[in-house]
């Protein structure tokens, strides 16, 4: 939705489902798209609360909240193994969020925590209140626990401790790109194997697997943080229920600030009659 509206003015899914919920009546036809979304955001919040919610929370809190943008990079779904990382944060160090809100079921949470641990320093589940308890007692030890309160505030009830130094590289460099796979390569082992391309990535991955854990996930953490960079400044014109969007959106840095221009002009009839 975020870029169809950024590229057209107009969006064939929110126009459906706004007909489907009879905005309108809801809101009013005047009413812009940002205030509409606003008011979606927080009856989400309160009644609702589905993985977007989650991840605006983490995003807002931590993410914005607690780290600079200038300093620590958010990934959404990276691929580690088997399983895809809710979020990730790579700074001084790596840790990894995996959401599990109370729609959600925990069949598949051991085997994502087992593969997060081969390749993350920290790592947290994020959860409410209700499963909280239950998961500290069934949870590798390393793994900490955060809390999504009624009141829309991150709570911390179990710190994640440290596990850089028992990663597996083999995972590491499974989920690292091919450029990336070579610059750690030159980075930790002085060159790169001169072989044919088809050997390349069995080649470093051989030289790799001699270092030290802690050492290729320094290197990791170090490539990772620059698939993405932003300064604080970025986020100046995005709304808060809107900053997982924006990031995941795929839209430029740049024109941010038009697409929230374009949702705080466009009005929810506009949208509608298309």
């Amino acid at each position: 939705m975020i870029r169809n509206i950024h590229h057209t003015g107009q969006s064939t899914y929110l126009s459906a489902a706004f007909r489907e919920a009879r905005a309108d009546e809801l809101f009013g036809r005047s009413t812009t798209l940002l205030t509409a979304v606003q008011a979606i955001f927080d009856l989400m919040r309160r009644r609702y609360r589905s993985d977007y919610v989650y991840r605006a929370a983490i995003a807002n809190k931590i993410f914005l909240g607690r780290h600079s943008p200038a300093t620590t990079t958010l990934l959404s779904e990276l691929r580690v193994w088997r399983s895809k990382a809710d979020l990730a944060m790579l700074n001084g160090t790596s840790t990894v969020y995996e959401i599990k809100t109370e729609l959600d079921n925990l069949d598949r949470l051991s085997s994502q925590l087992a593969d997060y641990s081969r390749m993350f320093d920290r790592t947290y589940v994020v959860t409410h209140d209700g499963q909280a308890q239950p998961l500290q007692s069934v949870l590798p030890s390393h793994v900490g626990v955060i809390v999504l309160s009624k009141s829309f505030t991150l709570q911390v009830v179990r710190e994640a401790s440290s596990n850089a130094d028992n990663i597996d590289i083999l995972t590491v460099v499974d989920a690292l790109r091919r450029s990336e796979l070579v610059e750690m390569t030159r980075a930790l082992c002085g060159s790169v194997p001169q072989v044919p391309s088809v050997r390349l990535v069995a080649e470093c991955r051989q030289l790799l697997s001699q270092h030290q854990a802690r050492s290729v996930h320094r290197e990791m953490v170090r490539l990772l943080k620059k698939r993405r960079a932003f300064m604080r400044d970025d986020f100046r014109s995005v709304p808060e229920e809107l900053v997982p969007a924006y990031l995941e959106s795929g839209v430029s840095v740049s024109e941010w600030s038009a697409i929230t221009d374009r949702l705080s002009g466009t009005c929810i009839g506009e949208i509608m009659d298309t």
